[in-house]
């Protein structure tokens, strides 16, 4: 009986140690291995980016002041953090081995992962009648392109689509949870949501 009473404490802690962030589990969510590994998900996940975002313009990877000489000039204006986001919520996935390496992460373990999408909504009177323009500008601050792949980790900046007056900028973010085992990571790559970093030009005609 004390055998099992001390499995059973042992068995809590290592799953009460994926839960030491702001970030809440549900009971239901804290069995982490009850999580299904399903090793293509992480691919279906790029795959489904690059449909759902193929209409959207990327940002620039140009740096700012080699931009700046190339345009009539205007106004670099930055915004912090997001408008919305949403989530993919908590799942086990077999992630890129590349990315893996990149994050420090052991190359042959599950990953308790959520795939953030952040947005930046703005409007800006006098883009549809063509009396302002708007122009992205390099954002190395910002998350992933949304439709990043997995040869691009290294690259920072946002996609966007515009409607009217009305401007979308969307990025992506991956937050590793913990492993498969309960052990916390608790890593946001390439940063946190209210960390990131949007810069655009506006430029009046």
């Amino acid at each position: 009986m004390t055998h099992k009473i001390i499995l059973l404490i042992i068995a809590t802690l290592l799953v009460a140690s994926c839960d030491n962030s702001s970030d809440y589990f549900s009971v239901n969510e804290k069995e982490t291995e009850s999580l299904k590994i399903d090793t293509t998900s992480y691919y279906k996940i790029l795959e489904s980016n690059t449909i759902e975002y193929r209409n959207y313009k990327r940002s620039s990877v140009v740096p700012s002041l080699t931009r700046a000489t190339a345009t009539n000039g205007g106004n670099d204006i930055i915004v912090y953090g997001y408008t919305k986001k949403s989530s993919t919520g908590y799942k086990k996935y077999a992630l890129d081995k590349n990315l893996k390496s990149i994050l420090g992460l052991y190359p042959n373990a599950f990953y308790i992962c959520e795939f953030i999408t952040a947005t930046y909504e703005l409007t800006i009177p006098g883009i549809s009648n063509r009396t302002v323009r708007f122009s992205d500008v390099d954002s190395p601050n910002c998350g992933l392109f949304p439709d990043y792949t997995k040869d691009e980790y290294n690259l920072r900046g946002y996609s966007y689509t515009r409607k009217g007056d009305n401007i979308s900028l969307v990025t992506k973010i991956i937050h590793v949870k913990c492993d498969q085992s309960g052990v916390n990571y608790d890593i946001w790559f390439p940063r946190k949501p209210e960390e990131l970093q949007w810069i655009y030009n506006i430029e009046q005609k």
